[in-house]
């Protein structure tokens, strides 16, 4: 994001979201998403596991915040 945190911490930003690779008509591929049933942000979170993270709803979404200061 073009911003930065206290102490010129860069903020980044991102999505989770579970994709089934597709060949419309056999001529190209697409990654089209699935319904989110909450498995990429489940295997998000457990990649990060040993990281400092605070996880908490926001406007109806899940949000994970990982301090990368430590």
């Amino acid at each position: 994001a073009p911003a930065v945190l206290g102490g010129g911490v860069p903020l980044w930003l991102g999505s989770s979201q579970s994709m089934h690779y597709t060949r419309p008509f056999n001529m190209l591929g697409l990654w089209m998403p699935l319904p989110d049933d909450g498995a990429a942000h489940v295997a998000v979170r457990d990649a990060l596991q040993g990281l400092h993270i605070r996880e908490a709803p926001r406007d109806g979404v899940d949000v994970i915040r990982i301090d990368t200061r430590l």
